[in-house]
């Protein structure tokens, strides 16, 4: 079993590193600055400035949350020590009551031993101040005599026998009270101990909610710069429409947070849960290619499969494409997909701005603009189609169907 000091460094060493959140958080970013007045290309430039932030925020979180794990192992094992510590003072405490009672016992018995030895004293003196003459012609034959001598001497006995009988419980009990001082002497370090651990254990857990919260704060700023910059990027697109689905066979599904079909879909208190719908059930928020209904990747995916290209990472030489944003780089993972910065009807075009990113489909081209349909541009997991310019877009991720 570990010490308090060892369990104690353990649990700081373990969170030191949170700390690192608040250096993250500092750097701060004014979700008030107005983005209108901005170029496209000091839009993007800042956008994705803000998406590598979003990333290591990201990071921080799953260290924070690594972090966490490691605390709650560690708390546990300061929880057995504590479990521990409170069986120890009840041991310890049991033993100063038992301990009590045989210093009870104790000091009946050598106060019994004590009358005893002034009795016997007492006899002695009375009858062994006699000399043997004159007890001889007290008694009344030679074997009273003798049998007189022998109680005497079996007296003196009885005294010496009583005498050592106190001196040793004496002893005894000047022991027991030795041992009982250092029990309570233990028991109250243990108790000192144990109130320093647990109030060291709220801290740490106290500290590690600060850091969450922070964090949250920090990414939440974040987030709303993001969601300026892309409105600002979506006015200087031109918004065909907003209206039908664009035959997408799940444009109904319901937001798992609100159970209504229509409006933002966002998750209450977790900015990284935004944007999940599901069908019948809650349970069922992912399509056949394991992207989340009504979301950007679900659509394309689906759309992409109505072109005769199914990205389903089956068979060798393919896997997941990811989150929306990192589609042009995640392309390689497919051997019949490929990567440029030219339009073709029917490639992806890829966003690399916030914490996922967006990907949208291209339908037309026509000289420096492009014709993209797509789903939950707003947040709301509704079908658009807009004009954007052809050098807007990231990257492009060609099909075998591309043109």
């Amino acid at each position: 079993m570990k010490t308090k000091k060892e369990l104690l460094a353990v649990l700081r060493r373990r969170l030191t590193t949170a700390v690192l959140i608040g250096a993250v958080a500092a750097i701060g970013l004014s979700s008030s600055l107005s983005v209108f007045g901005q170029g496209l290309q000091e839009l993007q430039s800042e956008s994705a400035d803000i998406s590598s932030e979003m990333q290591e925020a990201s990071e921080e979180v799953v260290r924070l949350r690594d972090q966490a794990t490691d605390l709650e192992e560690a708390i546990e094992e300061l929880d057995e020590q504590i479990e521990e510590s409170d069986k120890e003072i009840k041991r310890i405490s049991k033993a100063i009551d038992e301990l009590q009672e045989e210093l009870d016992e104790a000091q009946k018995h050598l106060e019994a031993q004590q009358a005893l030895l002034r009795a016997n004293m007492r006899t002695l003196y009375k009858r062994g101040g006699v000399s043997t003459v004159e007890l001889l012609a007290s008694s009344e034959s030679f074997s009273e005599f003798i049998d007189e001598q022998e109680y005497l001497e079996r007296l003196k006995g009885a005294i010496q026998e009583s005498t050592r009988a106190v001196y040793d419980i004496r002893q005894a009990i000047k022991r027991q009270h030795t041992e009982q001082r250092e029990l309570l002497i233990q028991q109250e370090s243990i108790q000192e101990s144990l109130n320093e651990l647990r109030e060291e254990r709220q801290k740490l857990l106290d500290d590690n909610l600060d850091e969450q919260q922070r964090l949250w704060e920090y990414t939440q700023n974040l987030a709303e710069r993001q969601r300026q910059i892309n409105q600002e990027l979506i006015r200087m697109s031109h918004v065909v429409t907003t209206e039908g689905t664009g035959s997408y066979p799940w444009a109904n599904a319901l937001c798992a947070y609100t159970d209504l079909p229509t409006g933002p879909c966002r998750h209450p208190t977790d900015s990284w849960g935004d944007f999940e719908w599901y069908v019948d059930d809650k349970d069922n928020r992912r399509d056949q290619w394991e992207f989340f209904y009504r979301n950007c990747t679900s659509y394309v995916a689906w759309r992409s499969a109505q072109d005769g290209f199914d990205i389903t990472p089956l068979g060798p030489g393919r896997s997941g494409l990811g989150d929306a944003g990192s589609w042009h780089t995640n392309a390689s993972r497919f051997d019949e997909l490929s990567v440029g910065n030219e339009p073709r009807v029917g490639s992806f075009a890829v966003f690399a701005n916030g914490p996922f990113g967006h990907v949208a489909y291209v339908e037309r081209i026509a000289g420096d603009r492009v014709l993209v349909s797509e789903y939950n541009l707003f947040g709301d997991g509704k079908y658009s189609e807009r004009w954007i310019p052809r050098y807007q877009p990231t990257a492009y991720v060609y099909t075998p169907y591309s043109r």
